[in-house]
């Protein structure tokens, strides 16, 4: 890694404007250094002022999971230019620094442009369900469930579906959701603390008591 640096810190040098020089002496050092990665871009930027720089630095910051740097360089880019993974980076960067309003509203410019992608379909329905958005939430929660490709659907989506529809006040579609995550985890004592509480809100007080035992 330090003799490939060497060279492509010499590529920089001898041919100034040529992108490739800086963005690969940036990606020897995104893993060890991603500060050091993005002062190459930085310099790039300088020398081609509308090379789209902001986001590959973004990108780096993402892998390096310093999600709050990642949301800062990809809010400088335009998003109509940025690709499906790249656009996923900064609604999951957005969702992981705590941010749901902003991941929200990228994960649906994300609908708009990928309609079937499982990422933003499942941050639309986390995001609005954060907000107590209900009909938002049990909306894409259905397209992660039924309108995503290759999603792989986990314990948490169930759940958070149930939580969904318990605010929708659709209590036998947030049953069915969770009896989908006690099946993926059978000993988990929340989940059926959510079961009995939400059979109590249908004045099912047998099964409610079952579910509570």
């Amino acid at each position: 890694g330090g003799a490939a640096a060497m060279w492509y810190h010499n590529a920089k040098t001898m041919d100034p404007k040529n992108p490739k020089g800086y963005i690969r002496y940036a990606r020897i050092y995104r893993g060890r250094s991603p500060e050091e990665a993005v002062q190459s871009l930085e310099e790039l930027k300088k020398v081609l002022p509308d090379y789209p720089a902001e986001a590959e630095a973004a990108h780096f910051m993402y892998t390096a999971r310093k999600f709050d740097k990642a949301v800062m360089y990809y809010s400088k880019v335009d998003s109509t230019k940025l690709n499906e993974d790249r656009l996923r980076e900064f609604a999951l960067a957005s969702y992981f620094t705590g941010d749901t309003q902003k991941s929200l509203f990228i994960s649906k410019y994300g609908n708009d442009r990928f309609p079937r992608d499982p990422v933003f379909n499942r941050l639309t329905f986390y995001n609005a369900l954060a907000a107590k958005d209900y009909p938002t939430a049990t909306e894409y929660a259905e397209k992660l469930f039924t309108a995503s490709d290759s999603a792989q659907i986990i314990e948490r989506d169930y759940l958070n579906a149930g939580h969904a529809y318990l605010g929708a006040q659709n209590y036998g579609k947030a049953i069915e959701m969770y009896k989908e995550a006690a099946k993926l985890n059978p000993n988990d004592n929340d989940i059926h603390k959510f079961l009995s509480d939400t059979y109590s809100n249908e004045n099912d007080t047998e099964d409610a008591l079952s579910e509570y035992n």
